[in-house]
């Protein structure tokens, strides 16, 4: 937990992308199990994640996007901004820089989000 902690002074964000620093194969399967470790600040919230490459999305920046939808109970963007938050400093702590710009959009839709019911909009 403190090496976290040290994270939140030290954020990692990037404005331009270099192909020279791609993620390996085994920086994507540890966020992978990290996603899978996070805490949730409210329990009996079902969270869908999905890593897909930026070209199969609307975005125009980085290598990768990071597709998170959750069950729509009470509380719950705080308990996904804060189940994220977390990564985001484990990131940080790897040196893997980020930029949560929003709302991309994917390309195809995935099939994952609609066992949670979330309403497109």
């Amino acid at each position: 937990m403190n090496e976290l902690y040290e994270m939140t002074f030290k954020g990692k964000s990037f404005r331009g992308y270099n192909e020279k620093f791609n993620l390996t194969q085994g920086e994507l399967s540890d966020i992978q199990n990290k996603i899978t470790e996070l805490n949730p600040l409210a329990e009996g919230i079902e969270i869908e994640y999905k890593i897909v490459p930026r070209d199969k999305t609307t975005s125009k920046r980085g290598e990768y996007c990071l597709l998170i939808y959750s069950e729509e109970k009470e509380h719950y963007l705080v308990n996904i901004c804060y189940m994220f938050k977390e990564l985001d400093l484990y990131l940080a702590s790897k040196n893997i820089g980020v930029c949560w710009y929003g709302m991309g959009k994917v390309k195809d839709p995935y099939e994952g989000r609609l066992k949670l019911n979330i309403n497109s909009k």
